[in-house]
C-alpha cells in the first residue's frame, strides 16, 4: 500500500474507534442530552421550539435531535461519527498540505479531546458540534475555493445558532481574514454576510410561520443575556481563572495546555511567517473559556459544566498547527523533536480515554432507568400529559422512555435555585399548576425539597399545590393524583 495513505488510515481508525466508545450501547447518560432528545421528539410530534417547550439553547440542537428522532439512536450516532470523521480528514489534508512532519497527530489530538468523557459527556452536546464547526471554519480559511467566504459565513452562522457564545471564539480569525489578503474588505464581508443569511433567513421564516419568532428571540437570546450570563453573585475574573486552572489539572489537560502555550511562544520568538495569524490562533485558546467568563458557572459550582472546555478540542490543535506550519526557522522540522512534542501532547489524552474504557463498568448509565420512580411507573406507564418532572432534569428520561408529551412547556426548572428574582411575579409556577390541573396529570416526579429555592413564595405555591391534590408515594420522589 502507498505510504501516503497511512495518515488517512491512522486518523480514520482513531476517529472510528473513539466514536464507537459512545455508540448507543455505551453512550454516557447526561440530562442535557435527554432534554435535547426530548425536543427532537416534540418537533416530530408537531411542536415548535420555544412556543411549545422552553429551553434557552439556540435552535439547531433541537433540529439535529429531530433528525435523531427520525433516524433512531444508531442513525444519530452515525451522523455524529461521520461529521467528526469528515472534519478530522479535512484537518489532516491541511496538515499534509503544509508538510507537518507527523500530519496525523493534530487530527488525532482533536478526536482525543473531543471524545474525552469528562468534558464531552458522550456525544450530542452543543459544544461538541461548535468545536467541529470551529475546526471546519479554520480549514476553510486555507481553501482556494471561490466560495470560501460564503462557507465561512455559513459556518459562523451554524456556530451561532448552535451555541451563541462560541461565536466569540471566531472573532480573531474573522478579523484576520477580513484584513489579510488581496480581496477587498467589502467583498469578503458581503460574501460572509450572504453565507450567514443562508442559515438565518430559513430560521426566521420557520419561526415566523409557526408564530414563535417572539418566543425564539425571548428565550434563545434575551434570556441568556438577562439571566444565564448575569448570576446573582458573579465571581471575579481571578476566581474564574483559578477554577479553570484547577479543572485543567484535574482533567490532566495541564500538560497539553502549557505545552501548547510553550510551542506558540517559541514560534512567536523564533519568528512566524504569519505573525498575525499566530496571534489570532493564540487568542482563540483563552477565548475557549468564554462560557465560563460570561456565566461563572464553574467558579460558582452550582452546575456541572466541564463541557465548557470542549472548544479546546479545536483551538489547541489549531494553535499548534499555525506554530508548526509557519515558523521561519526549522525548529519544528526535526523528527525527533517533533516525536517528543507529539508524545507530550497525546500522552495524557490517550491515558484519559484508556481510563474511561477501563472504568466504564463502574459507573452504570442506567441509574435513572433503574430508579424506584421509573420502576413504579413501568407498572402503569403514563400517557401524554400524565407525567410531569419537576426540578430534576435527569428524569426527563421518562418522557423519552414512554414517548409522551409533558403537560407544561416548562421542562427546565433550575432557575428557581440559581436566581433570586427568577419568576418573581410567580407567573411561571402558576402556569405550571394551571396546566397540571387542566390535564389532570396523574403523576409528578418532584425534587423541590432537594434543591433550595431562592424564592420561598414559589416553593410554598408548589408545596401547597401538591398537598391539596396529590399524595406522595413514599419514600419515592413521586406524587400521585388523588382520585
Amino acid at each position: 500500500m502507498n505510504r501516503k495513505y497511512y495518515p488517512f488510515i491512522i486518523v480514520a481508525v482513531f476517529s472510528f474507534i473513539l466514536s464507537c466508545i459512545y455508540c448507543p450501547f455505551f453512550d454516557l447518560y447526561f440530562d442535557d442530552k435527554e432534554i435535547f432528545k426530548y425536543t427532537g421528539f416534540l418537533i416530530r410530534r408537531g411542536e415548535v421550539p420555544y412556543r411549545d417547550f422552553f429551553d434557552h439553547k439556540p435552535p439547531l440542537i433541537y433540529f439535529l435531535n429531530y433528525l435523531g428522532a427520525l433516524s433512531g439512536s444508531w442513525g444519530f450516532w452515525l451522523i455524529d461519527s461521520l461529521l467528526v470523521l469528515y472534519t478530522s480528514l479535512r484537518f489532516l489534508q491541511l496538515n499534509i498540505q503544509y508538510k507537518i512532519i507527523f500530519p496525523f497527530a493534530l487530527p488525532v489530538l482533536f478526536n482525543l479531546v473531543l471524545r474525552n468523557s469528562h468534558i464531552s459527556n458522550g456525544i450530542g452536546m452543543t459544544r461538541e458540534y461548535t468545536a467541529i464547526l470551529l475546526l471546519l471554519f479554520f480549514c476553510t480559511l486555507f481553501s482556494n475555493k471561490k466560495y470560501r467566504f460564503y462557507i465561512v459565513g455559513l459556518l459562523a452562522a451554524l456556530v451561532f445558532f448552535m451555541q451563541q457564545d462560541q461565536l466569540i471564539i471566531l472573532a480573531p480569525f474573522t478579523i484576520y481574514i477580513l484584513i489579510a489578503g488581496n480581496i477587498s474588505f467589502v467583498k469578503k464581508l458581503s460574501q460572509m454576510t450572504a453565507g450567514f443569511l443562508c442559515v438565518l433567513l430559513p430560521l426566521l421564516f420557520y419561526f415566523t410561520y409557526n408564530n414563535s419568532l417572539y418566543h425564539f428571540w425571548e428565550d434563545a437570546f434575551l434570556f441568556n443575556v438577562k439571566w444565564y450570563t448575569a448570576p446573582d453573585t458573579k465571581p471575579g475574573l481571578l476566581t474564574e481563572i483559578l477554577a479553570l486552572k484547577n479543572i485543567l489539572y484535574t482533567l490532566k489537560f495541564d500538560t497539553l495546555f502549557f505545552t501548547t502555550a510553550l510551542i506558540v511562544l517559541i514560534a512567536f520568538i523564533k519568528g512566524s511567517k504569519t505573525k498575525w495569524l499566530l496571534i489570532a490562533a493564540a487568542l482563540t485558546v483563552p477565548l475557549s473559556f468564554i462560557s465560563e467568563f460570561l456565566s461563572g458557572k464553574l467558579a460558582i459550582g452550582d452546575a456541572f459544566c466541564n463541557y465548557y472546555l470542549l472548544a479546546l478540542a479545536a483551538t489547541l490543535p489549531i494553535a499548534i498547527f499555525v506554530a508548526f506550519a509557519f515558523t521561519k526557522r526549522k525548529i519544528f522540522k526535526n523528527k525527533i523533536q517533533q516525536a517528543i512534542i507529539i508524545s507530550l501532547l497525546l500522552f495524557n489524552p490517550i491515558i484519559s480515554i484508556a481510563e474511561h474504557v477501563a472504568n466504564y463498568h463502574r459507573y452504570p448509565q442506567d441509574y435513572i432507568n433503574s430508579s424506584a420512580e421509573i420502576k413504579y411507573l413501568d407498572n402503569d406507564p403514563p400517557a401524554d400529559y400524565q407525567l410531569y418532572v419537576f426540578n430534576n432534569s435527569n428524569y426527563i428520561y421518562a418522557y423519552n422512555k414512554y414517548k409522551i408529551k409533558a403537560p407544561s412547556k416548562w421542562i427546565y426548572h433550575y432557575f428557581w435555585t440559581w436566581y433570586q428574582n427568577w419568576d418573581r411575579d410567580t407567573q411561571v409556577i402558576h402556569s405550571i399548576v394551571q396546566e397540571l390541573q387542566q390535564h389532570r396529570t396523574r403523576y409528578i416526579i418532584s425534587f423541590h425539597k432537594e434543591n433550595d429555592f431562592k424564592n420561598e413564595e414559589t416553593l410554598n405555591i408548589w408545596e401547597n399545590f401538591l398537598a391539596a391534590s396529590y399524595t406522595q408515594i413514599k419514600p419515592l420522589h413521586l406524587w400521585k393524583l388523588n382520585e
